[in-house]
């Protein structure tokens, strides 16, 4: 029987699995990256948006139901042949994707994230956050860190916390440029620190996605949810092959409203059997 090997293991996939963490360097062109930053500025430029973040001077900060606003960039990010490398190499088999969301971080707005795991599970199935970088976020500046090898159990915050503290935890971050991919599993511990004054505002834009049977314990996923979100990578294939306008109103406004219904699995809730 074969076995496999670090050699002949996928690069990205070793890496996803040992740290809880991988980087895809280029994932997206330059031209994509500008394309995708066209379509966004103006969205985030706005200030009527429902279910936004706003940060303290007014501006839009976070979108977590991205779909309801940028239905056509949101599918021209799922259709993308990185997000198919990155469920290759997170290893899902159901892939159902439950949050898609632009988040800028910025210099004034001295926000500082703590310690923490996405959610907790019992990892019989798989979970990867994929985040494409529209702009420059450098390591230990701001960038997120990532504690390696943290991913395979819940960890105990408190002891996690005074062990960064004290330096006994050594923590890892990528420095990240455009068109670049971050791999990280929802469990893997996680902080950033505040940008620095000057520094220029981080755009990234995020996709979650989970295995069915695991997005199946959400409280609000219903059977009609789910599939209807499943069918989101479907979508994507068809309105990147054919266009978004070839696809009829009515089927358009379904899937807008099922996709709007994101799913979020935050604040180390524990989402096992």
């Amino acid at each position: 029987m074969n076995r496999a090997t670090p050699d002949s293991i996928d690069p990205l996939t070793l890496e996803l699995s040992e740290n809880g963490y991988a980087v895809f360097r280029d994932a997206l062109s330059k031209d994509t990256v500008d394309h995708l930053l066209a379509l966004l500025n103006p969205l985030v430029a706005r200030t009527d948006l429902d279910g936004v973040f706003y940060d303290l001077q007014g501006r839009v900060s976070r979108v977590n139901t991205l779909f309801s606003y940028a239905p056509v960039q949101v599918l021209t990010i799922l259709a993308h042949p990185a997000v198919a490398r990155a469920l290759d190499v997170a290893g899902l088999k159901e892939p159902v994707p439950i949050l898609e969301s632009v988040y800028i971080k910025r210099s004034v707005d001295n926000n500082k994230v703590l310690p923490h795991q996405d959610f907790v599970h019992d990892r019989l199935h798989k979970a990867v956050v994929i985040g494409f970088y529209l702009g420059v976020s450098e390591g230990f500046a701001g960038a997120l860190e990532f504690l390696p090898g943290s991913h395979q159990q819940k960890a105990d915050m408190a002891e996690v916390r005074r062990g960064i503290d004290d330096g006994a935890l050594t923590l890892d971050s990528p420095s990240m440029q455009p068109g670049d991919m971050l791999l990280h599993d929802p469990m893997t511990v996680h902080q950033s620190k505040e940008l620095r004054e000057g520094m220029a505002d981080r755009p990234i834009l995020y996709l979650e996605i989970h295995d069915r049977p695991l997005v199946a314990r959400h409280p609000r996923a219903t059977a009609e949810v789910i599939e209807s979100r499943q069918h989101l990578f479907t979508l994507a294939r068809r309105a990147s092959e054919e266009g978004w306008e070839t696809i009829p109103e009515s089927e358009q406004d379904r899937f807008k409203a099922a996709a709007s219904q994101s799913m979020t699995f935050t604040g180390g809730a524990n989402y096992a059997a």
